[in-house]
């Protein structure tokens, strides 16, 4: 675990430097406590920082907003945080930059409500980077992976900690404050959630009932790692299909849960064509489903599909921290052939990964990759398991869940 005294490493950070050289303005989004305001500020610390969260600088920005831009001339620009609380700030905002060849950082939880402003005004002058809560190597101080080597080990260092190691991980999941301050604190995803949907939701949507959304995030978490049946999914909650997929691209637009699209190849009519969701927290996830503890966790009958939701959201976050939108998706046939995640490279190519808890590697845990292999041509692919030692099998890497 990370050492509490030493400030955590943000991956996306070199990203940031590096867009910032050349982009005329920067877009930090990400789920609300995922770092957003201490990696700008830590960042560019030279650059002024300002939010519109704060009263007196909200009715600043909308009764004098010349003057309020006029702070950021010193430093040709400046750090403003929820600038989507003042739509109109916008166009200045444009003309700060055209005009005045001032750079800006924007971060924002909002992300529903920003990308609307930024598409109308700042399109073609900002560049977007996502922020999300910290993966495992970042909780450790490791490197960054490329994603060109996500999967591959170095032949001295085969042998990793097996699944085991994983447990307090998942538990705890990746916000920078649960991490930094132990121990984990059911009270602090209990507000997290509270803060959500009391600053977020009204916000952003017209939610009449917040006690019956909650109820709907939970049941949410209850659905993680499997393909989303929205007509069951809202009348479980009592609510109509329409606002069940409204609520849905909310928490996506927020970055608390992800929808993986299938991956159609030509097989026919056989695929199974509905989303399959993963909550991109597993911490808040656990906490949703009420599991406290790693015992609890490891005789939950959702173990299962909270690991796969642990892995693709790890691949996710390694993707977005190397400045790249992922393009990931799942597999299933209508005959139970199923791939948990396929990603689809830069090379054209695709490479399918199976999930498996288990510490040893049968044949039958390789036989859905095998055969969906032949079926989609892929010329590798790789089985994900609870084991501590790299195997290389024909045309399949038998990786360890913990490289990671």
């Amino acid at each position: 675990m990370v050492d509490l005294d030493e400030m955590i490493e943000r991956h996306v950070s070199k990203i940031l430097k590096e867009r910032y050289q050349y982009a005329r303005s920067i877009y930090i989004f990400g789920p609300r406590e995922s770092g957003k305001t201490t990696l700008a500020k830590e960042i560019f610390p030279k650059l002024k920082y300002v939010s519109l969260e704060d009263l007196d600088i909200l009715e600043f920005s909308q009764t004098d907003p010349r003057g309020f831009f006029a702070q950021f001339d010193e430093q040709g620009g400046g750090i403003i945080d929820e600038p989507q609380r003042n739509p109109k700030l916008f166009s200045y905002l444009q003309g700060q930059i055209d005009n005045e060849n001032k750079k800006f950082v924007l971060t924002s939880s909002q992300n529903f409500l920003m990308m609307e402003s930024v598409s109308q005004s700042l399109a073609g002058r900002i560049s977007i980077v996502n922020l999300l809560p910290l993966t495992k190597a970042e909780i450790d101080n490791k490197l960054l992976i490329s994603v060109d080597n996500l999967f591959q080990l170095k032949k001295q260092n085969q042998d990793l900690p097996n699944i085991e190691s994983l447990w307090p991980y998942i538990l705890r999941g990746g916000y920078p404050e649960v991490i930094t301050t132990p121990p984990i604190s059911p009270q602090w995803y209990s507000d997290y959630i509270t803060t959500y949907i009391e600053r977020d939701v009204r916000n952003i949507i017209n939610i009449q009932n917040l006690t019956l959304f909650q109820r709907f995030i939970k049941l949410c978490a209850g659905r993680t790692g499997n393909i989303l049946n929205k007509s069951s999914l809202a009348a479980d909650c009592g609510i109509s299909e329409s606002n069940c997929s409204r609520w849905l691209s909310l928490l996506e637009q927020s970055d608390i849960i992800i929808l993986l699209k299938p991956y159609y190849i030509n097989f026919g009519k056989r695929q199974v064509k509905s989303p399959k969701l993963h909550f991109l927290d597993s911490g808040l996830c656990c906490h949703l489903l009420s599991i406290k503890t790693t015992e609890h966790l490891k005789t939950h009958p959702l173990l299962g599909a909270i690991l796969e939701s642990y892995v693709v959201s790890e691949v996710y976050k390694t993707y977005c921290n190397n400045g790249i939108n992922p393009a990931l998706y799942y597999a299933r046939d209508k005959n139970g052939l199923e791939i948990n995640l396929i990603i689809e490279l830069a090379n054209g190519h695709v490479l399918p990964i199976e999930i498996k808890a288990s510490q040893t590697v049968t044949k039958y845990a390789l036989r859905p990759l095998i055969k969906w292999m032949e079926l989609a041509h892929a010329k590798q692919g790789v089985l994900l398991y609870g084991g501590s030692t790299y195997q290389d099998r024909t045309n399949i890497q038998v990786v360890p869940i913990t490289t990671f």
